[in-house]
This record gives C-alpha cells, sequence and structure tokens, in this order.
C-alpha cells in the first residue's frame, strides 16, 4: 500500500516537472521568437510606424522636405558581405569631399532611413553620411538578431570598406538603441585609427537586464526562463545573453563617446547610461536629454548643435 503511494508521489511530481519545462520551453520560445527575430510584415513597415505618437506631427510636417532632399542628393547604394556570409545593405550620403564622415546605426525594428532627419541635419553640416540597414533589418539579410554582437562586427567591417575607399576618412560612429550597442561592443575590440569618436544615444547596458525586464512585464521566472532561453541563443546564434555586456567592452575603449540619455525614455532608463559613462576607460561626455523618447532625442532643441561641438573636438 505504501510502495502504490509513493508510485502516485512519484508520478505527480514527474508530471508536474514535465509541466513545468514545458511551459519554460514555451516562454523562451515566444520570447526568442519576439525578440531575437523580426517578422517579414516587421521589416516592411512603414517608417510611420516607429515613432511616436507625440512626435508625428512634427514628422510629417518636415516629411517632404526630407524626401526631396534624400532623392536629390548624391548618393550611393553599397552592399557589404558579412563573415558569416549575409548581403549588408547601406546608403553613403556624398556631402562634400574632405569632410568627416558619420556611420549612422539605428534602433531594433527599425532600418537606416529612420535616421533621415539626423541625416539631414548633419549633412547640413558637411558631414558625409552612411546609413546602414542592419543585419535582419531593412534591405539586409538575416533571420536573427543578436542585439550589437554580430552587429559590432557587421561595424567593423562597413568601417574597413569606408576606410578601404578613403584611406584619410575621418569618422565618428552614431547610434541609438541597438545601434548604440553595436557601437560600444565595436568599440571594445581592435578598430581603426580613423574612428575618432563616437555618440551612443540610449543604448542598454546589457542584454541580461533587457531581457529580464522583459520577463518582469510578463511576470516569468527569470533564472528558469533565461537557462532555456540562452539554449536557443546557443544553437541559432552561438552565443548566450551575458555576452552582451557593454559596460565590460567599454572598460576597454579609448575612443571619445557622447552618451546620450533621457529621463523620459521609456525602454532604456537613464540609469543605464550612467553606469555606461561610469564604465568607459576613454574621454567622455554626459549629454541629458530633457524630454526625448527612446531612439529620438533627434527632435530636442540644440541636439544637433551640441553632438557637432563634440565631433569638432574629435575628427
Amino acid at each position: 500500500m505504501k510502495l502504490k503511494n509513493h508510485l502516485k508521489i512519484a508520478l505527480a511530481s514527474s508530471f508536474g516537472l514535465a509541466g513545468a519545462h514545458t511551459g519554460f520551453v514555451y516562454m523562451a520560445d515566444k520570447l526568442f521568437k519576439e525578440n531575437f527575430t523580426l517578422s517579414e510584415k516587421q521589416k516592411q513597415q512603414a517608417l510611420e510606424a516607429t515613432i511616436p505618437e507625440s512626435l508625428k506631427p512634427i514628422y510629417n510636417a518636415q516629411f517632404n522636405e526630407l524626401a526631396r532632399w534624400y532623392n536629390s542628393a548624391d548618393k550611393e547604394s553599397l552592399i557589404l558581405n558579412s563573415i558569416d556570409g549575409l548581403k549588408l545593405y547601406g546608403t553613403l550620403l556624398k556631402i562634400k569631399e574632405g569632410e568627416p564622415y558619420l556611420i549612422m546605426l539605428h534602433d531594433y525594428g527599425q532600418k537606416g532611413l529612420s535616421l533621415l532627419k539626423q541625416a539631414y541635419e548633419f549633412a547640413q553640416k558637411n558631414f558625409n553620411i552612411l546609413l546602414i540597414d542592419q543585419r535582419c533589418h531593412g534591405l539586409s539579410q538575416g533571420e536573427y538578431i543578436s542585439y550589437g554582437l554580430k552587429e559590432s562586427i557587421d561595424l567593423i567591417q562597413w568601417i574597413q570598406y569606408l576606410c578601404a575607399h578613403d584611406k584619410e576618412a575621418k569618422i565618428c560612429l552614431y547610434g541609438v538603441g541597438m545601434g548604440g550597442a553595436a557601437i560600444a561592443i565595436a568599440l571594445g575590440n581592435e578598430i581603426s585609427n580613423n574612428v575618432g569618436c563616437a555618440i551612443i544615444e540610449g543604448a542598454y547596458r546589457d542584454l541580461k537586464s533587457l531581457v529580464e525586464s522583459q520577463m518582469d512585464q510578463k511576470n516569468t521566472p527569470d533564472v528558469l526562463n533565461r537557462i532555456y532561453l540562452n539554449q536557443r541563443l546557443k544553437k541559432y546564434l552561438n552565443m548566450r545573453i551575458e555576452d552582451v555586456d557593454l559596460s565590460l567592452t567599454l572598460s576597454n575603449n579609448e575612443i571619445p563617446i557622447c552618451f546620450v540619455y533621457s529621463d523620459s525614455d521609456e525602454v532604456v532608463p537613464l540609469i543605464d547610461g550612467k553606469i555606461l559613462y561610469n564604465a568607459n576607460k576613454g574621454k567622455k561626455y554626459f549629454y541629458p536629454l530633457k524630454y526625448a523618447k527612446h531612439s529620438y532625442g533627434a527632435y530636442e532643441e540644440d541636439y544637433f548643435d551640441i553632438l557637432t561641438s563634440f565631433i569638432d573636438s574629435y575628427l
């Protein structure tokens, strides 16, 4: 009789563990699909869909001028073959020969043209602009997003491409959100001496905290879900959540950085910017935005004057 009771308990525990395992697998699959891939619909969505409602009236008022400028600009479409066999697309806007370059990296779920306002404003100050569609975004190939890890290698290739065609190129790196993360990771590696400075706006401090924030919003257990999610990341991207740590990479950086962060950012908290600022080894400047939403600091007054002054100090 006792043996039967123990058997029932053992079977119940087994089914309970199996059910929990299935639940964690389901949640990890859901988190992976929602955060590390983009559907075709997301890739092709109109730029307007990513703009905060509060900024759409301003964007709409400027759109025609921006579009006319872009369509008439002297530009060249570029294709780069990544080291893992993807075709990556970019657009080089040739503003003025002999002037510095800005390599511009967009945020998660966007594309190069989402930085059209920034490209326009910096072009008025005679910067040449390289707009990039990061892997899995826009026209660029790719199934998976690595939150800056593989994107940083792509960026280094873009820098090498630019320097091969202009050995005297003076380069500033500019990135928002995930684009800023790719820059921070790239700066922790050996990078061309042609890069004189960088601007990082609204980049998260590490992927672990970003994922845990997602889990907190969904009221799911952090540790076990992270283990199951890491299994998927290892299988599809050969990486772990812990591999994306901007504080660690910036501790090796010696290139001047302007950190741009907002207390109104609903995606990446201001504290992330302060942590990265303190972790950075090289020269640094902290530019606190007043009202900007995540990755939309360009709509604040004096944004371009302040950043141009920073760039001019190092290029």
